[in-house]
């Protein structure tokens, strides 16, 4: 008799076998089995099923019931999240954000899923549990379990952990954009911006605090050029970056980027703006005297 049958929508050969694969591979040797439990696989149009038949005279059949539940269960959640999670993601994509374009959306669908499942295999692993627990709760009550109703009716939580994911990475990646487009402006306007100095030497002292110098190494004050940025765009630089907006103000011929630390946010956003008139020095007498002095001075007021 029929004990458990599983079944899925399969729109094509391939993604019938996806579905038998994930099955198949958890119960190999159950045709070896002599508990009275068997597994065919039966395709009925764009329906397939994997059918558990078990015979309930058999001494253990209450026993052996639990432990394929239990792997059923993992395989089941394996496929989900294997072959219909990437589907999910793009119908969530489609259905509640307006990308036009088929990039934009594929970038944010795979920045979902790596979100989801990192390389890390006990994110993954934890995952699959969670959701594996979710469905032997329902093959305890029903003997029948359709994949798609499931995760349509009975899988809230897990839509919904998708639904939260999509949402962090549009909200990231329309950020991203907006600053790329931000750091655009910036850059057309500098281009066009008359020189009025000729050489800046930009000494990064650590974190996001900067001294400004002219060619002579004489102090220069840092000008505000709010008017500047408002007339680009309606955008408000953090804290840390309003060195660049002295520095569009002051629009150097040169930038000497005397740094110990060139791989921090706020140099990759000066680069970028000023391009070819950037360039980073790590190791030269100005650096030694300004940025070793420094980090001393700051050494032995730790001390104190």
């Amino acid at each position: 008799m029929e004990f458990c049958v599983v079944s899925a929508e399969a729109g094509s050969r391939k993604d019938a076998e996806r579905f038998y694969r994930h099955i198949r591979r958890k119960f190999t040797a159950l045709h070896r089995d002599k508990s009275g439990y068997s597994l065919r696989f039966v395709t009925d149009g764009s329906v397939v099923q994997a059918v558990f038949e078990g015979d309930t005279t058999s001494y253990s059949f209450a026993k052996r019931s639990i432990a394929i539940r239990e792997k059923l269960s993992l395989a089941i959640a394996e496929y989900i999240v294997s072959e219909r999670e990437p589907g999910i993601v793009r119908r969530l994509i489609i259905r509640e954000y307006d990308f036009p374009e088929e990039e934009d959306r594929r970038h944010i669908e795979q920045s979902a899923l790596s979100l989801l499942n990192p390389n890390e295999e006990e994110v993954r692993e934890r995952r699959i549990g969670q959701l594996a627990q979710h469905i032997r709760k329902f093959l305890e009550e029903h003997q029948e379990l359709h994949i798609d109703g499931l995760i349509a009716f009975r899988m809230q939580e897990y839509t919904q952990q998708l639904r939260e994911t999509v949402d962090y990475v549009v909200d990231e990646y329309l950020l991203d954009k907006q600053y790329e487009e931000f750091i655009g402006l910036l850059k057309y306007f500098v281009h066009f911006q008359e020189s009025q100095i000729d050489v800046v030497n930009l000494m990064h002292t650590g974190g996001s605090d900067f001294a400004i110098f002219d060619g002579q190494m004489l102090p220069l004050k840092a000008a505000a050029a709010e008017g500047v940025i408002a007339r680009i765009a309606d955008h408000e630089l953090e804290l840390e970056d309003v060195i660049v907006s002295s520095l569009i103000s002051l629009s150097p011929g040169r930038i000497i980027i005397h740094t110990r630390d060139p791989e921090v946010q706020i140099i990759s956003t000066i680069r970028q703006i000023f391009g070819e008139r950037t360039q980073l020095c790590e190791d030269c007498p100005r650096c030694k005297a300004f940025l070793d002095g420094s980090r001393k001075r700051g050494k032995s007021a730790l001390n104190k």
